[in-house]
């Protein structure tokens, strides 16, 4: 949900207020918090499916031994 709500405050809001007329007059806003928080929210998307196979993982093996 990080990443997606950063991802839109950067690519779709300011295409939405172009196309309403009253816009920031760029297609794409480069803001660096939003494309910060984005990759944030992706790596943390990545390591939270990294640390469930591990665990998963971890318990397979636990089961075995």
């Amino acid at each position: 949900m990080l990443a997606a709500g950063a991802l839109m405050s950067v690519f779709i809001v300011p295409s939405l207020t172009r196309a309403l007329g009253f816009g920031p007059g760029y297609v794409i806003a480069y803001d660096v918090g939003g494309l910060v928080l984005g990759a944030v929210g992706l790596a943390l998307t990545l390591l939270a499916n990294v640390l469930s196979h591990a665990f998963a993982l971890q318990s397979e093996l636990d089961e075995i031994f």
